[in-house]
């Protein structure tokens, strides 16, 4: 399976990939991260793409089970890669979905969610309780790494 966590630099792409990482291992998944880094300090985009397996992988795929978009630029640039069974994580305060996507769609006010649990900032710790929800693990090893 690949999960795809992308947005603007500054976003916390690299806290949802390193907590989603770090729990799928305690669950004792084989896990693969890549990073994607455009060349600019604030704004540009960047992406982490985890590839995750029962053995570790050795490689990454083409394709994205979980795409987990934290605006609306990473939606069109890594939707053609989405496999057809594939979910999309999103807050539909930044953007919304086309219709043909909708159906495949996960909207999630990540920003107000944040903000009621103590800050915009928590945007990533509320879109990684997404995807282990998603994936159905106990959120318990996450809250662990974030205490």
């Amino acid at each position: 399976m690949n999960i795809l966590v992308g947005g603007a630099a500054g976003q916390g792409m690299d806290t949802i990939a390193y907590l989603l990482g770090k729990t799928l291992t305690r669950e004792g998944y084989g896990v693969l991260t890549t990073k994607d880094y455009m060349s600019r300090v604030r704004g540009g985009h960047n992406f982490s793409l985890l590839c995750v397996e029962a053995e570790t992988p050795w490689s990454t795929a083409t394709t994205t089970e979980i795409l987990v978009a934290l605006n609306e630029e990473t939606y069109l640039l890594h939707r053609e890669k989405l496999v057809t069974t594939g979910r999309i994580v999103f807050d539909p305060d930044v953007f919304a979905l086309p219709a043909s996507d909708e159906e495949r769609g996960i909207a999630i006010q990540l920003g107000t969610l944040a903000r009621a649990a103590g800050g915009r900032i928590m945007a990533n710790t509320v879109a990684t309780g997404a995807v282990l929800a998603l994936l159905g693990l106990d959120l318990a090893e996450a809250a662990r790494l974030l205490s």
